[in-house]
């Protein structure tokens, strides 16, 4: 006999929650460098900025771990645009 359970599953809670602070404490956390954790506050502000302008979720999403993935590059700049160091 095979039991299923009836408790809470993945599809019944299709929202992540965070608070923006929270979200900031993070991104201060993952940057690679003093200089980058200073910029985590600007970047919280600006992707609530863009969520009150209706920016679509997904698209919020990948703003946030676009985010975390600069901060966290030890190399990138605020003008660098061309992503990372090199990829050779």
């Amino acid at each position: 006999m095979i039991r299923t359970t009836t408790g809470p599953t993945a599809s019944a809670s299709p929202m992540f929650l965070v608070s923006w602070g929270a979200l900031e404490d993070a991104l201060s956390l993952l940057a690679a460098t003093p200089e980058q954790s200073k910029m985590a506050p600007d970047l919280v502000s600006a992707l609530r900025k863009s969520q009150d302008q209706g920016e679509a979720p997904n698209r919020l999403l990948v703003s946030i771990l676009s985010a975390a993935i600069f901060l966290a590059d030890p190399d990138a700049s605020p003008g660098d645009r061309s992503g990372s160091g090199s990829m050779a």
